[in-house]
């Protein structure tokens, strides 16, 4: 199943209310709204109540909605399968949330905080549990990191056994994408994922024709041609899942680019452990076939050895497989040493 994430705006209004009023709340969900009410203050939600007159109340919450999108207030993403919206979540930053909200969640707080708050999800209830909500959450959090947000927040609820309706997302779900508790008081808690302890890629423009760059996360695909040279048991839609799942912990992504497309790939993180400290690990690196033997590896290893003095980091480490005797020959040739093996053992799960 492809999950394809598009953030909301005024032109998937339509896809918007399609997913609410045909499948969001098909299963006696006790929640029924169009996610309005978080972009309200008291005074606003009480006013709507009053100005109602026996009004169809679902009626008024779609209007409520319809300008919130319009107005670029209402803010979040839908997820798709087969070109159908089948998800959503609310996530915007926490200065458009209100000062004053009508429920007592401290969603807002200023702009010089500078973060994302995951509000609510809403899944169709034909695709829970199929990673739709994960999916969306990773996209959140990717485009946070792209934007040069701080953090994101969630506000999840502690619960003790699973709720079909967990609107919020339940704790595990922020967990795994490496959320961690800040601040817990009866079952409400506040989780937060930093940002910031990412390197920054700077552009490198090397000729007319070349260049380093970070690849964005919606740029993926321009680079699975070269990635699927070195991982070719991975298939499109898995290489997009896991790397944006990657993302979420660090993993981050440099290319060169030759007149725009891609040759050579590289993807590492900067980890703290007690061997070797503060480092670069290099998970992949991979040079197009059709383009070897021009020093291209070796230009992104440099950049990356930069930014790991610019970082002021132990060293850059990272694995080779046995077979990959042209691998070890260019790495010996780069200065770096041969100091371990690298044990595995399958899990019976697996």
């Amino acid at each position: 199943m492809k999950i394809t994430i598009k953030p909301l705006t005024p032109e998937l209004a339509g896809d918007y209310f399609d997913f609410f009023e045909n499948r969001a709340f098909t299963d006696d969900s006790p929640y029924q709204c169009y996610c309005q009410v978080y972009q309200m203050t008291k005074q606003q939600h009480q006013a709507a109540l009053d100005n109602a007159d026996g009004a169809d109340m679902g009626q008024i919450a779609r209007g409520l909605a319809e300008r919130q999108i319009a107005d670029g207030v209402l803010r979040g993403y839908l997820a798709y399968v087969d070109g159908k919206s089948i998800g959503w979540c609310n996530a915007n930053d926490r200065a458009n949330y209100s000062a004053d909200p009508i429920y007592d969640v401290p969603f807002y707080a200023p702009a010089e905080v500078n973060e994302i708050a995951v509000i609510c999800f809403e899944i169709s209830p034909d695709y829970r549990g199929k990673g739709v909500a994960t999916a969306l959450l990773h996209q959140v959090i990717a485009d946070a990191k792209s934007e040069g947000y701080n953090a994101v927040v969630s506000f999840p609820v502690t619960r003790g056994e699973r709720f079909e309706w967990d609107f919020q997302g339940p704790v595990r779900l922020y967990e795994k994408a490496g959320f961690h508790k800040v601040s817990e008081k009866d079952d409400k808690i506040v989780m937060r994922k930093e940002l910031k302890s990412q390197m920054q890629l700077k552009e490198l423009v090397i000729s007319e024709n070349l260049r380093i760059r970070e690849l964005k996360i919606d740029e993926l695909e321009l680079a699975f041609p070269v990635v699927n040279q070195l991982r070719p048991h991975r298939s499109l839609e898995e290489y997009i899942e896991i790397v944006k799942e990657m993302t979420t912990t660090g993993y981050q992504i440099v290319c060169l680019f030759d007149s725009g497309k891609v040759v050579s790939f590289a993807g590492f993180t900067r980890l703290k452990i007690l061997h070797y400290g503060d480092h670069i690990w290099v998970y992949d690196l991979v040079t197009d076939e059709n383009n070897r033997g021009k020093g291209y590896g070796k230009l992104l290893m440099s950049y990356i050895e930069n930014l790991a003095e610019e970082n002021a980091l132990q060293c850059v480490a990272l694995q080779s497989g046995f077979q990959r005797i042209d691998a070890h020959r260019f790495y010996d040739n780069a200065g770096y040493e041969k100091v371990s093996f690298v044990f595995q053992k399958e899990c019976r799960s697996s």
